[in-house]
């Protein structure tokens, strides 16, 4: 736990390129913008690795830049943690120092670097959608026209009295963009009732309460697994959100990841948030209580045999399963009744003979 740990990644054929920018807070879009020239700028770019010193940096800007480069070019990142949940005290390292305002993008480059990069979240949807209604950035102040903390207290009893972050870790909020689902863990609260998350988030977007089930984790985990078995890598980087790292505890924190490190060598940390590019348009987007797993190889598949791995849920199995059936049972009744509703609101304003509208 509170050991340095050093991964070193030897490239035989490939190029890295290390960009570095102090001060990155003032400047976001202008970093982004020359991280973009670089990589687009760069022959056989075909990855950017982006660390940031911590979530709340307002990265918008940034992301919004370097998602404008070449198509072909495969984003991710994450935002370094303290050793615990409640130390927010983070850095980024390079041959200048440990850095608390800096900025680090890795181009890798070559004609034979072959990048699988994809995400792994696992939570499922608890209940009905809700709508924000007020944010700003980090900040959702208001779910439903109410504030945002009173979802907490009124459907899940977590309240002020509680330990708020660790409490949220397990019923983080899912927010749809577009194509792409994204969670949000709410770390804090405001003496009005708004709630800190790690990412942002816009008004109008939809958002749903979610919960953690092993049995659908473990289930995303195996699938990404027989994808990356598939890719044939020789390196893996995992980027793990804390907050699965607090869902987990001591006894599973592992279970997860191992399967991976049976595919190839594996390198990573526990991150503040996931950056992962996805989706038709290219957009890089920020993740909460995600893992992501970018696969690398240089040269074409040689078709090894490598094993079939799974992740080993024997110690949570009966227990994660009853959870499943019971999470099913739940949704499928608030979807019958949403049904219902919508019947009844269908029925309240129209005439049954005609179909028309009444007055």
């Amino acid at each position: 736990e509170p050991n340095i740990l050093i991964s070193a990644i030897v490239f035989e054929s490939s190029n890295v390129k290390l960009l570095s920018f102090e001060k990155a807070e003032s400047r976001v879009a202008r970093i982004g913008n020359e991280i973009r020239e670089a990589a687009d700028g760069t022959e056989d770019a075909c990855a950017v690795e982006l660390l940031f010193p911590g979530a709340k940096m307002d990265s918008l800007g940034l992301l919004e830049e370097v998602g404008k480069c070449t198509a072909e070019i495969s984003i991710f990142g994450g935002y370094p943690m303290g050793h615990d949940m409640d130390n927010d005290e983070t850095f980024v390292v390079d041959a200048g120092g440990a850095d608390s305002h800096k900025v680090l993008a890795v181009i890798y480059s070559g004609k034979e670097l072959h990048v699988n990069a994809d995400k792994t979240a696992g939570w499922e949807k608890l209940g009905n959608p809700f709508t924000i209604t007020k944010a700003y950035g980090h900040l959702l102040a208001e779910i439903n026209h109410m504030p945002a903390l009173e979802v907490y207290e009124k459907y899940l009893q977590i309240t002020k009295a509680g330990n708020f972050t660790r409490d949220t870790v397990e019923f983080p909020l899912l927010i749809i963009d577009g194509e792409e689902e994204i969670l949000r863990h709410a770390y804090s609260y405001s003496a009005d009732g708004s709630i800190y998350l790690s990412g942002n988030v816009k008004t109008g977007e939809k958002l749903y309460l979610t919960y953690g089930n092993p049995a659908g984790i473990f289930e995303m985990v195996n699938m990404r697994c027989e994808a990356v078995r598939d890719f044939e890598p020789e390196v893996i980087f995992l980027y793990s959100c804390a907050a699965r790292k607090a869902f987990w505890q001591d006894e599973m924190v592992n279970k997860e990841t191992e399967p991976f490190g049976q595919l190839g060598s594996t390198a990573g940390f526990f991150t503040g948030g996931e950056l992962l590019r996805k989706g038709s348009e290219g957009a890089v987007f920020e993740h909460n209580i995600t893992m992501l797993s970018i696969a690398m190889r240089e040269g074409e598949k040689k078709e090894k045999k490598l094993p079939e791995v799974k992740v080993d849920d024997s110690m949570v199995a009966g227990q994660a399963y009853l959870l499943k059936r019971l999470a099913q049972l739940v949704q499928s009744t608030n979807e019958e009744l949403q049904r219902v509703n919508e019947r009844l609101h269908h029925m309240a304003v129209t005439d049954e003979l005609t179909g028309m509208y009444n007055r």
